[in-house]
């Protein structure tokens, strides 16, 4: 009787341990998730600050938002998202001179991907 009683009690400590090892991945998942989406959005803030404060046809400026616009994109979970961050990123890098004479363009396409980052996340 005693060795039925020790057994379940040893059971039952294992499973707790196991139980609290899992919410505990769980949560930390969540919380590099949560992280990660942060992140993509102070690199997409980082870009729009640069592209409207910044003159585009600077060099360094051009390529400081392209190199936010591709952190940005290598931090979005979202699918959809990050295909429009890599579409943008491909034109920054390509086609970065079309945008010298149309920064408005630019700054449109980035609010854009940033309101829908924030829409997606907030609900």
């Amino acid at each position: 009787m005693k060795k039925t009683a020790a057994a379940c009690l040893c059971a039952a400590i294992l499973a707790a341990i196991a139980l609290s090892f899992s919410a505990g991945r769980r949560l930390e998942m969540q919380n590099n998730l949560d992280a990660r989406i942060q992140q993509c959005r102070a690199e997409l803030s980082f870009a729009v600050d640069h592209a409207e404060k910044y003159d585009l046809s600077d060099p360094g400026t051009l390529e400081t938002v392209t190199s936010h616009v591709y952190a940005a994109y290598g931090l979005c979970d979202d699918p959809g998202l990050a295909g429009a961050l890599y579409v943008l990123w491909n034109d920054l890098l390509f086609r970065g001179e079309t945008f010298l004479d149309h920064e408005d363009l630019l700054i449109v396409r980035l609010n854009a991907i940033q309101e829908a980052l924030h829409t997606q996340t907030s609900s």
